[in-house]
């Protein structure tokens, strides 16, 4: 029961990390978020006893991508977006992509 509730937890704070990621303004921050949603599913690759894939995943992405993306985005000091008209359009689909998760999630 507890080890269940944990783990629909971990699948929750996956999802909004990864909405927090694609919706952040700042770009340092929506890195930062990756990181978040990718120690989330490294921490249910080792609740599901897949170590060797958590660990390279940890290795892997957060050692090399995430950091590599941290890097580039501080380097480049890129300007905070700003919401137009055209990312307000792309809002219905964010929310299909949404439903769909937890409809997929619930299933499991």
């Amino acid at each position: 029961m507890l080890a269940e509730l944990f783990l629909n937890f971990c699948k929750v704070t996956i999802i909004i990390g990864g909405l927090l990621t694609v919706t952040s303004r700042n770009p340092v921050y929506s890195v930062l978020f990756l990181v978040y949603t990718f120690l989330n599913v490294a921490i249910i690759l080792l609740f599901l006893q897949v170590e060797y894939f958590s660990i390279l995943l940890i290795l892997v992405y957060l050692g090399a991508i995430a950091v590599l993306f941290l890097f580039v985005v501080m380097l480049l000091n890129i300007r905070i977006f700003e919401v137009t008209q055209q990312t307000i359009a792309f809002v219905p689909f964010l929310l299909f992509f949404v439903f769909l998760s937890f409809f997929f999630f619930s299933i499991f």
